[in-house]
Order: C-alpha cells, then sequence, then structure tokens
C-alpha cells in the first residue's frame, strides 16, 4: 500500500488478511487520496475509503437459523472457528451464539474453539481432541467449509457419527460436493464473481467521480441439498467442478 501512495496510484483494491495490521495502511491511502476500497474483510469505519464486502453476521444467522431448526432434540453441539480479530469469523460466531445457543436451550454445547491456527491439521486435531473428550457429536458449527472439512474427515469411517450435522460458511467446491453427497448439511455462498465485478464497477465509479464514497454487501445465499444441483451446475460452467466430481457423487 505505501509504495502504491509513493508510485502515484490513483486506486488500490486492498483484501485485509489482518484488519487491524492494515487499517493504518489504508488510512494512509485514504489521506493521501487514493481511491481505496477493501473488501473480504471490508474494513467500514475509515473515512474517505470505501467497502465492498459479504455480511458476515447475515451469513452466520442463515446458517445458525437452519440449524435452529434441524438440529435434533438434546443434541450434544461443538462450535468451531479460527482467525481470532477477523471480521468475518467473529460475525458469523457471534450470530451462532445470538440465535442457535440463545434459541436451542436443549443443546449442550460440549466444546467451542477459536483456532488460532488457521490449517487443517490444527483443525482435525481439535475435533480428535473433542471426539476422545465427549464422543458423539450430533452437530458440529463452524465458520468455513475447511472447518467442516477437517471435522468432517476425522470420524467419517465412524459409523457412530454417521448422522452428525456439518454446518459452514463459503460454498468452497468440495463443501457442495460434500452437500450433495449427504456429508454436509448446509453452506453459505461468497459470489466471489459478484465480488470481484462490485469493486471494478466501484473503482471505475469512484475514478469517474460519479460516487465519492462506495458502501455495498453482496448477496447471502444459503446452500442445502435442495438446492446444491443449481450451484454445483454453475460451479461446472466456469470450470471449478468437473462433472465427473459431479456424477460420482449423484
Amino acid at each position: 500500500i505505501e509504495q502504491g501512495i509513493t508510485a502515484g496510484y490513483d486506486g488500490i483494491i486492498v483484501q485485509p488478511n489482518d484488519s487491524d495490521a492494515q487499517t493504518p495502511y489504508v488510512k494512509q491511502a485514504a489521506d493521501a487520496g487514493v481511491k481505496v476500497i477493501t473488501t473480504n474483510a471490508g474494513i467500514r469505519d475509515i473515512e474517505g475509503a470505501s467497502w465492498i464486502d459479504a455480511d458476515p453476521y447475515e451469513q452466520g444467522r442463515v446458517i445458525a437459523e437452519l440449524a435452529v431448526k434441524m438440529a435434533p432434540e438434546n443434541a450434544k453441539v461443538a462450535i468451531m472457528s479460527c482467525n481470532p480479530g477477523n471480521l468475518h469469523t467473529e460475525s458469523r460466531l457471534q450470530a451462532y451464539k445470538d440465535i442457535f445457543v440463545a434459541q436451542r436451550t436443549d443443546c449442550e454445547i460440549v466444546a467451542e474453539k477459536i483456532c488460532t491456527q488457521s490449517d487443517q491439521a490444527t483443525f482435525m486435531q481439535t475435533m480428535e481432541d473433542w471426539v476422545q473428550a465427549y464422543g458423539k457429536i450430533d452437530v458440529v458449527l463452524t465458520i468455513g467449509d475447511d472447518l467442516a472439512k477437517a471435522c468432517y474427515e476425522v470420524v467419517k469411517d465412524d459409523p457412530t457419527f454417521a448422522d452428525t450435522q456439518y454446518y459452514a460458511v463459503d460454498a468452497n467446491p468440495d463443501a457442495l460436493l460434500r452437500i450433495k453427497a449427504g456429508n454436509q448439511d448446509a453452506t453459505v455462498m461468497q459470489d466471489t464473481q459478484e465480488l470481484a465485478q462490485k469493486n471494478l464497477d466501484a473503482m471505475y465509479e469512484l475514478m469517474t467521480g460519479k460516487q465519492e464514497k462506495v458502501e455495498e454487501t453482496i448477496e447471502t445465499i444459503l446452500i442445502t441439498p435442495e438446492n446444491v444441483d443449481e450451484y454445483i451446475e454453475k460451479y461446472i460452467e466456469i470450470g471449478i467442478i468437473t462433472q465427473e466430481e459431479y456424477d460420482a457423487v449423484k
């Protein structure tokens, strides 16, 4: 970002990995007159900067509301998050607590963890620890498909967990295939093509003076077994799922 300012860039689109660490530099660019957009996760409180993002609390809300309806009575529930301090992960997690935990008081939250390392080995080790400590877990609420996948992989060969429910966000290609195969119950789509297009359109509007500031969210799309075929077919069209992969889980 500093190099962009020094080089005289007119516009910068930033996808922050660490909003807290990058905020001063985004502010520096905005103060220098650069048109700055932050996205996924957007930094929403910088004067002069714009943001385009999903609504992470809304993403968590639709998952939590579905889990409220679908979780079995008196279920044992585990909640897994990651990336502490990240707007998206924290907002999704808060929605799970505000809605699922608050409404399904019959359920027991046997475990909850915010993983500081965001990798499959950490997620799998966490699930392994939970299984050893608590045995059967009926519902796994996670803030991302990678976490749900790791949890599923740990217990997929254990018939005790055959009816465990897995909920997540992101709509990764393999998550859609898992939903189709009956190995994940739901995810929420962040339409990355829509996000990219909105960023480019917004930058054009800013640089041509048609707008001074852009603050915009993209649509929240809940994907379940009822509509997963539609989105798998879209992924096939753009080449991120193959027809062979789809056929294998039909």
